[in-house]
């Protein structure tokens, strides 16, 4: 259960960004240059 549940955060987590820089770009870019 563990294993799993951290591969499908981590595929959510993936999804999520990916939805968040097609949506806003811009917002990325923030995100990236506070990492």
């Amino acid at each position: 259960m563990d294993v799993m549940t951290e591969s499908i955060g981590k595929v959510w987590l993936i999804l999520f960004r990916a939805r968040a820089s097609n949506l806003s770009p811009a917002e990325t870019s923030k995100n990236k240059q506070t990492l």
